[in-house]
C-alpha cells in the first residue's frame, strides 16, 4: 500500500505536472483489499495535489460488503466528499434525450419517458432505443401512444434481444455465461455456429448496442444488459452453456484469450452442473492467489472448492482440511476471528465424523488461539473452552510446536480474563517451556521461548514483581527481533505461507496432493509479527505504570519497524504524554497512516484527541461502548485499563460515584486474579478519591495496603507519583500542612519527571482544593491563585483546549469567590465581599444586567455596589475597575 500511495504521490509532484486525477469507476465491485488500498491512500491525500474521483451504484453496494465499511470509515476521518447523483430532471432528460438521437422530444414524450424510467439514465437511454428501433418520432406527441414501456430495464432490455436473429441471440446467450468481457473466439466456438454465421452476429449485436468493441475483445455495453440476458436463460441452458465453456477452457490450456486461469475454469465446471470437476481448478487457483498474498480471493476459490466437495459428498476429512484452510485465510484477510472460527468449528466436526481425533484437537486448537488474541476479536471464555477441549487429545501425544502453540495461547487467554485461578497461567508457562526444550527444530523451539519470556514478564508484573517482568519482556522482545532476522526479509514470506497453506508436515497425515492443509497462524505471522507483539507488550507495560515517554518510545519502535501503526496504544502514550500535535496529525490523517489491522485504533485516536479538546462527553461515550465490548468479551485486564481511562474524565468532571463504581470493579478483578499491579492502582485511586470526600478511614485502610506493597522496593513510576498525591491529600484533610506539602511536591516532581503532565496539572488543582484551608484573606487567595496558575501554565504548554482553562476558571470562582469565603476585615480599601464579586463580574466584562442575572440582583442594586466601588478605589470607570481587580488579586482570570 505504501508503495502504490508514493507512486502516485511522486507522480502528482513530477516536474511539469500541475496534479494528478485519478477516477476510480464501479467500486462497488472493489474487493476488500483494493479498497483498504484506497482508504490507505485518502489518508495521505492532504497537501497533495492529487484527487481521487470514484464512482459507485448504490443499488449494488450492499453486495460488495467492504464498501459501506470504507465509506464509514473515511467519513468518520473527514477524507472524502460524497456527491449522490439523483434521477434525471424531467430537463435533463430533454437534454439526454436530445444528445442522443438529435431530436428535441414532444412535451408528452418526454412526460411519458420520464414519468416511466423515474429518470434512470440507463433506462432512458434503453427506452430511447427502443423507440427509435419502432421507427418512432420523438418530436411528434403520437410517439407517445401506444407503446407500452416496460417497467424496467430487464423487460427493455429482453424486447431489444428478441429483435435480434437467432444466431445474434445464441451469440450474446453464450457471452453472457462468459461475463462481461469476452474474446470473439471463444463466444464464437460456445456458439457452435459457423464462423461466418457468428461474425454476422457479432456484428448484429454489436450495431443493436447490445455489445462493444474494444481492442480485440467485446465487452457488454451496460453490466445490467449481461444479466438480464443471463437471467433470461433457463437452468439447463445455463449449465449447458457453463460446461460447455469450461471443456472448451479446459482443452486450450492455460491462456485460452485471456480466460485460460483455473479459477474461471473451476467456475464454469461448479455453475455447469458438475462440481467434482470444479475442485481441483478451484483448490489451484486459491493457491495462486495465496501466492500473491490476495487472501481475499483465495477465500473466494476455496470457498467454491468447499460448496463443491459438499455437493460432490467427497470424504468427509478432505472437506475438514479445506476448512482449515479456510479458517487460515479468513484470519489472514481480516484479523476476525468469528468467521475463521466457524470454518474452524465445521472441520473439527468433519474430523470427528471420520475418526480422526487428531485432527478434531487441532481444529479446536485453532479457533481457540483465533479467539485468544486481542487483534482478532477476542472471546476469553469461548477461547480457553476450545483450547482445554484440544488438550485433552493433544497433551497426550509427543513435543510439538501446535501443542506448545496451545498452551501459549492458554496463558494468553488467562492473563487477559485475569479469573480466579493464576496458577492455570502458571502451569500453561511451565508446560510452553518443557515443550520448547524437547523440539528438534532451532526456530521452533526459540520460537516458543520468546513467547515464554514474554509470557512470564507480563505474569510477574501482573504479580508487582515489577523489575523481573520488565526485564523478561525487553528480553523477550530482543529474542523475537533475533528470530525475525533468521527468517530472513518480510517480503520473502509469501513463498512460505504458500507452502504453509497448501502442505503439512510433522503429522501422521503428511502431505496430501492437490488438497488443502492448515497453517498455523502464528508460524505465518511470526516472523513478521512476534517482535512487534513482545514490543508492544514491553510498552504496554510502561503504559500501565503511568510512564507514557518510556512506553512512547517501544511503540514508536514498533513503527519504525513496520512503517505504520499496529496498536492503538501509542495513541493513548501521545495523549497522556501531552504531545497533542502528534496525536492531532494522526487523528486527522497525517503522514503516517493508522493501522487497518486493529479496528479500535481510529476510534481510539478520536477518542483521545477529543480528551484533549476537553470534549469529554464524547471520549466517556467511545470508551464505555469499547469497554462493554470487551468486558463482554471476558477480557479483564483490557476492562480495568478501560475503567482507568475512564476514571481521568470522572475526575475532570467531579463525578465521584462513577469513580467509586469504576474502581470498585478493578479491585474486585485484581484481588480476584491476584493481580497486585491493578491491586496497587485500584487501591491509590480509592484512596485518593476517599481522601478528598471525607472518608478518611477508608482512605487510610487502601493506603496502608499500598504502603506494604512499596515497601517491596519496586519502582512505581508514575503509579508512585499517585501515590504521592494520594497520601497529600490525606495528610491535608488530617491537618498535618508541612506533611501533606511535602507529598505534593513529590507527586509534582514525579509527574514531571516522567512528562504526565495531566497529573502534573491536575497535581496542582488538587493542591489547591486540599490545602487552601491552612490559609487565611489573602494569603488564601494567593496559594490558590498561584496553584492554579501552575496548572493553567501546564495546559498551556501542551496546547489544551479552551474547556480546560475554563474548568480552572470555575474552580477559581468556586474556591474564592463566593462571600463566604472572603474575609472582609482583610480586603483593600474597605471592600465588602458583594463589591468583590460585582468587581471580579465587572473585570470579566460583564453589563449591568448580566452581574444582576448572575449575582440575583436589580440592576438598580448593581449599579449602588458599582457606585461604592469607584469612590473606595478611586477608579473612573469599568477599565480602571478591571485594572485594579488585576492588580489586587480580586479578579478571576480571564479567557
Amino acid at each position: 500500500f505504501e508503495g502504490v500511495s508514493n507512486f502516485f504521490l511522486q507522480a502528482a509532484r513530477s516536474p511539469g505536472t500541475r496534479g494528478l486525477l485519478l477516477c476510480l469507476d464501479d467500486l462497488q465491485w472493489a474487493d476488500r483489499t483494493a479498497l483498504l488500498l484506497l482508504l490507505h491512500l485518502a489518508r495521505k491525500l492532504k497537501q497533495s495535489r492529487v484527487l481521487v474521483a470514484g464512482a459507485y451504484r448504490t443499488g449494488d453496494a450492499d453486495r460488495a460488503p467492504a464498501l459501506p465499511e470504507i465509506l464509514e470509515d473515511m467519513a468518520r476521518e473527514h477524507l472524502d466528499e460524497r456527491i449522490t447523483l439523483p434521477r434525471l430532471s424531467l430537463d435533463e432528460t430533454r437534454a439526454v434525450i436530445n444528445a442522443f438521437c438529435g431530436t428535441l422530444p414532444a412535451p408528452a414524450v418526454l412526460r411519458a419517458i420520464h414519468t416511466q424510467t423515474d429518470g434512470n439514465p440507463l433506462f432512458v437511454e434503453e427506452v430511447v432505443r427502443q423507440l427509435l428501433s419502432e421507427q418512432r418520432d420523438l418530436s411528434r406527441a403520437e410517439a407517445a401512444q401506444g407503446w407500452g414501456l416496460p417497467a424496467g430495464v430487464r423487460a427493455t432490455i429482453e424486447r431489444r434481444v428478441l429483435r435480434l436473429s437467432m444466431d445474434a441471440r445464441r451469440l450474446l446467450q453464450a457471452a453472457s455465461v462468459l461475463g462481461e468481457r469476452m474474446v470473439p473466439e471463444l463466444v464464437k466456438a460456445m456458439s457452435d455456429l459457423p464462423d461466418e454465421a457468428a461474425v454476422n452476429g457479432l456484428e448484429e449485436a454489436g450495431a443493436a448496442g447490445m455489445l462493444r468493441e474494444e481492442g480485440t475483445t467485446y465487452v457488454f455495453a451496460h453490466p445490467l444488459i449481461r444479466q438480464a440476458v443471463y437471467e433470461g436463460l433457463s437452468l439447463a441452458r445455463r449449465q449447458q452453456l457453463h460446461g460447455r465453456a469450461a471443456a472448451l477452457l479446459e482443452s486450450r490450456g492455460p491462456g485460452a484469450g485471456g480466460y485460460g486461469d483455473d479459477g474461471t475454469t473451476g467456475h464454469h465446471w461448479r455453475l455447469g452442473g458438475q462440481p467434482e470437476r470444479a475442485i481441483e481448478y478451484l483448490l489451484r487457483a486459491g493457491d495462486a492467489a495465496i501466492g500473491l498474498t490476495s487472501w481475499e480471493e483465495a477465500t473466494r476459490y476455496w470457498e467454491a472448492a468447499a460448496e463443491c466437495m459438499e455437493q460432490s459428498a467427497q470424504p468427509p476429512a478432505r472437506r475438514a482440511r479445506l476448512l482449515e484452510g479456510l479458517g487460515d485465510l479468513y484470519f489472514l484477510s481480516t484479523f476476525q476471528a468469528h468467521p475463521a472460527v466457524e470454518r474452524y468449528e465445521a472441520a473439527s466436526a468433519l474430523y470427528e465424523q471420520s475418526g480422526d481425533p487428531f485432527g478434531w484437537a487441532r481444529a479446536q486448537s485453532l479457533a481457540g488461539r483465533s479467539l485468544a488474541y486481542p487483534t482478532s476479536g477476542f472471546d476469553y471464555p469461548g477461547a480457553l473452552r476450545h483450547l482445554r477441549a484440544a488438550e485433552t487429545v493433544l497433551a497426550n501425544g509427543p513435543p510439538s510446536v501446535e501443542l506448545g502453540e496451545l498452551y501459549v495461547a492458554l496463558a494468553h487467554a488467562e492473563s487477559h480474563a485475569l479469573r480466579n485461578a493464576p496458577d492455570q497461567m502458571i502451569e500453561a508457562m511451565r508446560l510452553v517451556g518443557e515443550i520448547a526444550g524437547n523440539l528438534d527444530d532451532d526456530f521452533l523451539r526459540d520460537f516458543l521461548r520468546v513467547q515464554s519470556y514474554h509470557l512470564q514478564g507480563h505474569y510477574l508484573g501482573l504479580r508487582g514483581r515489577l523489575a523481573e517482568g520488565l526485564a523478561l519482556e525487553e528480553f523477550a522482545a530482543a529474542s523475537a527481533t533475533d528470530l525475525k532476522a533468521i527468517g530472513g526479509p518480510v517480503n520473502q514470506w509469501p513463498g512460505r505461507w504458500h507452502e504453509l497453506l497448501l502442505m503439512r508436515s510433522g503429522d501422521d497425515h503428511g502431505p496430501i496432493s492437490n488438497d488443502i492443509g492448515s497453517v498455523q497462524l502464528s508460524l505465518v505471522t511470526s516472523r513478521v509479527g512476534l517482535a512487534n507483539f513482545t514490543t508492544n507488550c514491553c510498552g504496554w507495560q510502561s503504559l500501565d505504570l503511568n510512564d507514557p515517554l518510556r512506553a512512547r518510545a517501544k511503540h514508536e519502535q514498533i513503527r519504525d519497524v513496520q512503517g505504520r501503526f499496529i496498536t492503538p496504544f501509542l495513541l493513548y502514550d501521545l495523549a497522556l504524554c501531552g504531545d497533542i500535535n502528534a496525536l492531532r496529525a494522526l487523528a486527522e490523517g497525517g503522514t503516517t497512516a493508522l493501522s487497518t489491522i486493529n479496528p479500535d485504533t481510529v476510534s481510539s485516536a478520536h477518542a483521545m484527541m477529543a480528551f484533549a479538546e476537553g470534549r469529554w462527553a464524547h471520549f466517556e461515550s467511545s470508551f464505555r461502548d469499547r469497554g462493554r465490548k470487551w468486558r463482554d468479551g471476558g477480557s479483564n485486564s483490557i476492562t480495568v485499563l478501560f475503567d482507568r481511562m475512564l476514571l481521568r474524565v470522572c475526575r475532570v468532571t467531579g463525578d465521584a460515584g462513577t469513580s467509586e463504581s469504576l474502581l470498585d470493579e478493578s479491585l474486585r478483578i485484581s484481588l480476584s486474579s491476584g493481580a497486585v499491579k491493578y491491586e496497587m492502582i485500584s487501591r491509590i485511586e480509592l484512596a485518593l478519591l476517599f481522601g478528598e470526600t471525607g472518608r478518611l478511614d477508608e482512605a487510610e485502610t487502601h493506603l496502608g495496603r499500598c504502603r506494604e506493597i512499596l515497601a517491596d522496593g519496586e519502582d512505581w513510576r508514575g503509579i508512585g507519583g499517585r501515590l504521592a498525591l494520594a497520601e497529600a491529600v490525606y495528610t491535608a484533610a488530617r491537618g498535618r500542612q508541612e506533611e501533606a506539602d511535602t507529598h505534593f511536591d513529590g507527586a509534582i516532581e514525579c509527574f514531571r519527571g516522567l512528562s504526565v503532565p495531566w497529573d502534573e496539572a491536575e497535581g496542582f488543582e488538587v493542591w489547591a482544593r486540599s490545602c487552601r484551608r491552612f490559609y487565611r484573606g489573602r494569603g488564601r487567595r494567593a496559594f490558590v491563585l498561584q496553584k492554579l496558575g501552575a496548572a493553567r501554565n501546564v495546559y498551556e504548554r501542551i496546547g489544551a483546549r479552551q474547556p480546560w482553562l475554563d474548568r480552572l476558571n470555575a474552580l477559581e470562582m468556586q474556591l474564592l469567590g463566593a462571600a463566604a469565603n472572603v474575609i472582609e476585615d482583610e480586603l483593600p480599601d474597605d471592600l465588602t465581599g458583594r463589591e468583590v464579586e460585582v468587581l471580579r463580574l465587572i473585570a470579566l466584562g460583564r453589563s449591568n444586567k448580566e452581574i444582576g442575572e448572575d449575582l440575583v440582583l436589580s440592576v438598580r442594586t448593581v449599579e449602588r455596589h458599582i457606585a461604592n466601588i469607584y469612590l473606595k478605589t478611586g477608579a473612573h470607570g469599568r477599565v480602571e475597575a478591571a485594572s485594579y481587580a488585576h492588580a489586587h488579586g480580586l479578579a478571576a482570570r480571564s479567557t
